[in-house]
């Protein structure tokens, strides 16, 4: 057996083992669920953002 593999396997075992790597495997959806809702809300407001920008430059060349 490669030595690398070893070490990952050992790597594997100190942080858990496989039990450890189904709980995190089941965290999955939620975790991406969450990562969703953070880029939706990152969206909204990058998106209010650009409109208050456009509202602004609107009025200021208006006053030009």
């Amino acid at each position: 057996m490669p030595q690398s593999l070893k070490e990952k396997a050992a790597a594997v075992v100190s942080a858990g083992g496989g039990e450890e790597l189904y709980k995190m495997i089941g965290e999955l959806p939620d975790l991406l669920q969450r990562n969703k809702e953070i880029l939706d809300e990152a969206d909204r407001l990058l998106r209010e953002e650009r409109e208050s920008d456009d509202q602004v430059n609107k009025v200021n060349f208006r006053s030009c």
